[in-house]
């Protein structure tokens, strides 16, 4: 957070001011504000080998070694600007992903079977 915005949302309790050091999240516009900065971080490489949305960053390649440099590459650009990553939210190099009820891989991108069976399951109404 730019140390002139930490006054825009500074908070008074207690006799004391307090400043927030990071964008507290369910403020209004956060998802926005940091889908636009992602993006401005990683303009480089959009649509190259990543494709942003909100906090999620998927990297394609064609090979595991060109996968390696991508990584690289993201990595060392998120240090740059000092935003970090939870490792246990993470999957690295994996052949298929499920994302956004999609199951993705080199072949095709499909519906996830796992949000589909609650339709097909779905019993037919009537009058």
């Amino acid at each position: 957070m730019n140390e002139e915005d930490k006054k825009k949302i500074a908070f008074k309790i207690m006799g004391g001011l307090y400043e927030y050091n990071v964008m507290p999240f369910r403020l209004k516009g956060v998802s926005t504000t940091f889908q636009k900065l992602m993006v401005k971080v990683l303009e480089l490489f959009l649509w190259n080998f990543i494709i942003v949305y909100l906090n999620d960053i998927l990297i394609f390649s064609k090979s595991y070694e060109e996968h390696l440099v991508y990584l690289e590459k993201v990595f060392q650009t998120l240090r740059d600007v000092r935003l970090k990553l939870k490792v246990e939210k993470c999957e690295f190099v994996t052949k298929e992903l499920k994302y956004r009820g999609f199951k993705i891989n080199k072949n095709e991108i499909a519906s996830d079977p796992d949000k589909v069976k609650a339709i097909v399951a779905q019993s037919v109404l009537t009058n």
